[in-house]
């Protein structure tokens, strides 16, 4: 499947712009103007949209698990930003960064070789005019035909070059174009299957990328990550999914945090269930 590439442009006065410098200059500003960049490559994917799944007590407590950042500081930017205009929430359950459309780059993988393509074929004839522009008018009418000739050799051997590049790419994207309508086809059967995750768990609930799973396994060791995914798997299977998980990366963070399915008389962190904002029949996960 052909990869596709995101990336943020800052415009050279992103720190002169005033609410940027309102951002900085107050108590903390460095840290909450590390979290708005955070934002934005976060909803690169997604077009500026930030999404809200019910993972955690609000939505800014799932975006400080995301970031890996204080709850309370994140709190504090997102209200600045709501403040601005910067930060947009057009649902219960939707966001939007007002900035991002203006500030977003992106390429599939075959452009991206293509453009790198271009890249060496200008240095190239670059190299190729610098060499033949050192012959100068003082050198005899045979070393003039000699030196023609080694250019006429090396433009050939250039332009062959760049002729089995070009069948290369082709080559590589008819290749790729296979694979994406392989990947539709999968995609209409199953809107919900991501061919970049791999299920986990006897009953295959839980789907984590490889990165993602990397990460977990560094983070919490394979015998914690093995039992986080054990009773997220089951507790989905026996209610059928119930709690609509979706982003099951921030359901294990979740249920490390929490200590979920742990006996009480074994420490985990203090949190105020009354504050929670759940329905009368909604299942706790624990």
């Amino acid at each position: 499947m052909a990869r596709h590439y995101y990336w943020l442009k800052l415009n050279d006065d992103f720190f002169r712009d005033s609410s940027v410098k309102k951002l900085r200059s107050i108590a903390g500003g460095d840290t909450y103007t590390i979290i708005y960049l955070k934002l934005l490559l976060l909803s690169l994917p997604t077009d500026g949209k930030l999404y809200y799944e019910g993972l955690d007590e609000d939505f800014a407590s799932q975006v400080a698990l995301e970031i890996d950042e204080d709850v309370e500081n994140v709190k504090v930017t997102l209200r600045f930003l709501e403040a601005r205009r910067i930060l947009i929430q057009n649902t219960d359950s939707e966001f939007e960064l007002s900035t991002e459309p203006e500030m977003v780059g992106s390429e599939s993988e075959s452009a991206k070789r293509m453009r790198k393509l271009r890249q060496r074929q200008l240095l190239l004839s670059e190299n190729s005019g610098q060499e033949t522009s050192h012959c100068d008018s003082g050198v005899t009418a045979s070393d003039e035909n000699v030196t023609q000739s080694k250019s006429r050799d090396k433009s050939k051997s250039i332009e062959l070059e760049k002729e089995l590049r070009v069948r290369e790419e082709e080559k590589d994207d008819k290749a790729n174009c296979k694979t994406n309508v392989k990947t539709l086809d999968s995609a209409n059967a199953d809107t919900h299957t991501n061919d970049a995750t791999h299920k986990y768990g006897e009953y295959g609930w839980v789907r984590l990328t490889d990165e993602q799973y990397r990460k977990l396994l560094t983070e919490y060791g394979e015998a914690e990550l093995k039992r986080c995914i054990t009773y997220i798997d089951e507790s989905a299977q026996s209610s059928k999914n119930k709690n609509g998980w979706k982003d099951w990366n921030l359901v294990i963070r979740r249920c490390h945090r929490d200590r979920w399915g742990l006996p009480k008389g074994e420490a985990k962190p203090t949190r105020r269930v009354a504050n929670y904002d759940y329905d009368d029949d909604t299942e706790l996960p624990y």
